[in-house]
């Protein structure tokens, strides 16, 4: 019995993820690409490196011998 559960929790999920991607293609396929979705799109690989940089420095001590 658990392992049909398992089974059918898996498939749920696999419906679920498999529809909402569809169905984002569907409704918006008609629609014009908006400007300000476009910059954000190609800026944010930037950003996100740039505050994993910061991020990961933050607390490190330069001045000091290791």
């Amino acid at each position: 019995m658990l392992d049909k559960n398992i089974l059918y929790a898996i498939l749920a999920a696999s419906l679920a993820t498999y529809l909402t991607r569809v169905l984002a293609f569907i409704l918006f396929k008609n629609k014009k690409e908006n400007y300000h979705l476009l910059f954000v799109q190609y800026n944010m690989p930037l950003v996100i490196i740039i505050i994993l940089f910061f991020y990961t420095f933050y607390e490190v001590d330069f001045y000091s011998y290791p």
